[in-house]
Formats: structure tokens, C-alpha cells, sequence
């Protein structure tokens, strides 16, 4: 695990990555939504949390896949898995510690997410996310997260 950045003006390091999965329906297509929860305490023991929702056809997997989320609120510029379903449709930053609470609705990131090939229960993945807020929010790394035989 190579993953690290500064939320709230503070160094974290990636504690611990998972992923569960649920359905979404968007322009009369059925979607997989993977929610990546990727957790890092800081030197206090504060837990800082982000959350990216990455969405693929029904039955498509992860694997070897990249997802995009631009910085902007305007839902016409997000990049599409599908009519009307944007690569990732949400995301969040949450640390109390450093009274940091924003998502999608909220606020902007600029986001790149890479999954590699899972092998012997591993999915190996990439994140970069910047929000170019001012707020110098920013996490970038490797990490790989548990996972079942697709």
C-alpha cells in the first residue's frame, strides 16, 4: 500500500481499502455501483474517510478498468458508463477532526480511479482525486482491495 495525500492540511496514509456493491438503474439500463471506501487515520487517530462509486454495465467487471470524474458540479460533463450514468456518480471526503465533509453535491473533485487484474483475491488499484478548491485536498496511490472470483 502506496497511498497517501493532505486533507485538511493534515498527511494521511492509507489504513485499510474495501468494496461492496449494489444496483442502479439510469437511462433504462441496470448498472453495478462499486463503492470504494478507503479509510486513514491521522497521526491523532482521527479517521479521515473518502468514498468513490465507480459504476460499470450490469455484470461487467472491474478489472482492468478506468474511471473519471471531472472537477465540476454540471452533470453533463462527467464522463459516462453508460446514457445517463456518469463513471463515477459520487463520491465523498469525510474528516471530522479538520471539519472536512464533502460529496458530489457539495463540491468538485477531479478523480481517477484504475483497477488492475485481481489475482489469488486482490483487485489492485490506482486513485488520484484533487479538489481544486484551494483547499488543498488531495490523495494519490496504490492499494489493492478483497475481492470474490468475478
Amino acid at each position: 500500500v502506496h497511498a497517501y495525500g493532505r486533507i485538511a492540511g493534515k498527511r494521511f496514509e492509507l489504513a485499510g481499502a474495501s468494496l461492496s456493491q449494489s444496483r442502479a438503474m439510469a437511462g433504462g439500463a441496470s448498472y453495478d455501483n462499486y463503492l470504494l471506501t478507503l479509510e486513514a487515520p491521522d497521526a491523532a487517530g482521527a479517521t479521515m474517510v473518502i468514498v468513490v462509486t465507480a459504476s460499470v454495465p450490469q455484470g461487467v467487471a472491474l478489472d482492468g478498468k478506468i474511471f473519471r470524474r471531472v472537477a465540476s458540479l454540471d452533470a453533463t460533463q462527467q464522463p459516462e458508463a453508460g446514457t445517463g450514468q456518469p463513471q463515477i456518480p459520487d463520491f465523498g471526503i469525510e474528516y471530522s477532526a479538520g471539519q472536512v465533509d464533502v460529496d458530489s453535491l457539495s463540491g468538485v473533485a477531479a478523480i481517477r480511479l484504475e483497477f488492475g487484474t485481481r489475482a489469488a483475491g486482490k483487485l489492485p488499484a490506482k486513485i488520484y482525486l484533487c479538489q481544486p478548491d484551494g483547499a488543498g485536498n488531495v490523495f494519490a496511490g496504490t492499494f489493492s482491495v478483497d475481492v470474490d472470483s468475478p
